[in-house]
């Protein structure tokens, strides 16, 4: 009997509870599985793609967190279905596959063979698309697959069109690949269970109906959506569920023979463009390596006419690192400037800095910085004086000097006025100081936070029905997460002792993994979330978060989402007292100054009076309807861009 595979692809949205109705629909409409595609933008294309591509970087917004998987798998097999993943990468294989029913392979990563390699070595199922492939590329993904030890493999013919006609199906390729693994691969891997199916981009009931019922195909894998606003439904080839219902119940199913094509095991000439795009098979990156380079330079991001911008960022934590990527990100895409990040610390920042499409260079020590940006300087066209923007804690008055000297102008985003500078930018919410102060944009309308966030606001996660009250996250940054993390859910646990909690630790903070496994087996009602996943969507469902007086206050408030704001420095008490004085935050004090009961005592005054949430929920919506609008980076962009000559070239 042929199942029916529903296949996510971009339609969850990055929404937990949108994930969970697809996997409700795709069992009320008949499905055996359903699958989810998890990749992470940088592991999928070459960093000179997203250097020169804001479209391949906006695949970033279809990235499903990873921390979803365990509880949509659950949620899957609790109702019955098969829950797979599509992988893209052989991290995420090592890292997910307890989780798996079985595993599936893109036409896309097909000829990337260690791929496929590691996915048969888990002895799950495994699923292999074979759309675009040549007979040779089909043939060698079988071999790999089953010498490396797979038992159950199923081989899907697609055509990489989106939508695709019916007339350049090739349905009767079926045929040929079921000829293949009966005749060929069958006798000699006798314990292996070998399928044939179609993965439909046609959203053809005629098609499916030929591939079912003339060609008898054991999977019928198809991209399933919810209403038609799911992120790749603008594409063509996702179906909506009433319509696949009537296919899969075998109703409204005319034959069309003119789908059955020539029976060859070989790309449609309409796709071969597409099959430029397909990973390499050294690397695993999108798209082939000979590609990589002249695609690239054919690019209008290849050539910038802006100025040559260095982002110097140090110091712990990734609130410099989530300020400097928010604002390169406007001078970039806004005003065409050509960005690269110099970091000290590369295993940290270098991830962050190449998903959003940027290059990076390390350095030891602050002052080595002024040597390689005077040797860059005189390597690059000469777009007009160079622009070096420093984020760090260190003090920065000698290099700024002699950055100078290099007719280099200086930028520098601190908490207080840097007169050596050309500019100082000073995001503290609130901040008045440097209204009349030549050289200096502050305050709360220049708070730089991530462009996420725009997206956030007119996209609003939805939150399951029933779900308690009030969500919280609590999240202290690179702080050691027994620091403030431990005591915090301790109050917590005995104020909402099975309360919506999650705690998002920082990855890169050290032992995080180990700090992670303590806090969950302490507090096994509470979400601990130690990924790499965004921040941002994390906030954006919350009814309340618990932070310090940093970035991730100002990235909640941006998204009318109220604070409570622990402090572990008493000198952060300024910033703290505005916050309060708005009406959307509560100070719970400082962390050396608070006793356990103390602290319980001020979250409980807070959690427990509905009034008093309902007060802090309508300023937090004022602040992100007025002051926190979320364009302080792109007000920065453009008082930098201010410090241009008129006649530069």
């Amino acid at each position: 009997m042929v199942e029916f595979l529903a296949d996510v692809a971009g339609n969850h949205n990055g929404d937990r509870e949108r994930c969970r109705r697809l996997i409700s629909e795709a069992l009320r409409i008949g499905c055996a599985a359903i699958q989810f595609p998890l990749f992470r933008v940088e592991q999928l294309f070459a960093p000179q793609v997203l250097k020169v591509s804001a479209p391949h970087r906006q695949w970033r917004q279809e990235e499903l967190p990873r921390r979803f998987v365990p509880e949509l798998s659950d949620w899957a097999r609790e109702n019955g279905l098969k829950f797979g993943l599509m992988v893209f990468d052989l991290d995420t294989v090592d890292a997910c596959q307890e989780h798996v029913d079985f595993l599936a392979v893109s036409p896309y990563e097909l000829p990337w063979l260690d791929l496929v390699d590691r996915c048969a070595d888990t002895g799950l199922p495994l699923i292999l698309d074979t759309g675009m492939a040549e007979a040779g590329e089909t043939w060698n993904a079988i071999q790999t697959a089953l010498e490396a030890g797979c038992t159950d493999l199923t081989m899907l013919r697609s055509i990489a069109r989106y939508p695709a006609p019916d007339q350049v199906c090739n349905l009767s390729a079926l045929g040929t690949l079921r000829e293949l693994l009966v005749r060929e691969f069958a006798p000699v891997y006798t314990d292996a269970e070998l399928k044939a199916g179609w993965s439909d981009n046609s959203v053809s009931p005629g098609v499916i109906a030929r591939a079912v019922n003339h060609w008898g195909c054991d999977t019928v894998s198809f991209r399933l959506d919810l209403e038609g606003e799911g992120d790749s439904f603008q594409r063509g080839h996702c179906w909506l569920p009433d319509r696949i219902a009537e296919v899969i119940a075998g109703g409204f199913l005319p034959v069309r023979k003119d789908s059955d094509g020539n029976g060859r095991l070989a790309p449609d000439p309409s796709e071969l463009e597409e099959r430029r795009w397909r990973a390499d098979p050294g690397d695993g990156l999108r798209p082939v390596a000979v590609q990589r380079t002249p695609w690239a330079n054919a690019q209008p991001e290849a050539t910038r006419r802006g100025p040559d911008v260095y982002f110097v960022v140090t110091g712990p934590g990734r609130d410099a690192g989530k300020r400097c990527l928010a604002l390169a990100e406007n001078l970039r895409d806004n005003h065409d400037a050509d960005v690269l990040f110099l970091i000290d610390d590369g295993h940290r920042q270098a991830r962050h800095i190449e998903r959003c499409g940027f290059n990076w260079a390390g350095f030891e020590d602050l002052h080595n910085v002024v040597a390689q940006v005077a040797f860059l300087n005189n390597i690059t066209a000469d777009n007009g004086p160079p622009v070096c923007v420093i984020d760090t804690p260190d003090d920065t008055a000698q290099v700024i000097a002699d950055l100078r000297a290099e007719g280099v102008l200086t930028v520098v985003v601190a908490g207080h006025p840097e007169p050596a500078a050309d500019l100082t930018l000073v995001p503290s919410f609130g901040w008045r100081d440097g209204e009349q102060v030549s050289g200096v944009a502050g305050g709360t309308g220049f708070i730089l936070l991530p462009g996420e966030i725009m997206t956030l606001r007119q996209h609003r996660r939805t939150v399951a029905a029933g779900s308690r009250f009030p969500r919280v996250v609590v999240s202290f940054d690179a702080c050691q997460p027994h620091d403030l993390t431990t005591p915090m859910l301790t109050a917590l646990h005995e104020v909402l002792p099975d309360g919506a909690v999650q705690a998002v630790l920082d990855p890169s903070a050290d032992r995080c993994d180990v700090a992670a496994q303590i806090l969950a087996s302490r507090f096994p009602a509470f979400e601990i979330i130690a990924t790499e996943d965004s921040l941002e969507p994390i906030l954006a469902t919350a009814d309340l978060v618990i932070t310090r007086p940093d970035l991730t206050a100002l990235a909640a408030l941006s998204l009318a989402v109220p604070v409570l704001i622990m402090a572990d420095d008493p000198g952060a008490s300024a910033m703290t007292a505005d916050l309060v004085a708005s009406g959307a935050a509560v100070d719970l004090g400082t962390h050396p100054e608070l006793t356990d009961e103390q602290l319980a005592s001020h979250l409980r005054s807070v959690l427990t009076d509905p009034d008093r949430l309902s007060r802090l929920r309508f300023h937090a919506r004022e602040l992100a309807a007025g002051p926190l609008d979320g364009h302080g980076a792109a007000r920065a962009a453009d008082r930098i861009m201010q410090l241009m000559p008129d006649d530069r070239p």
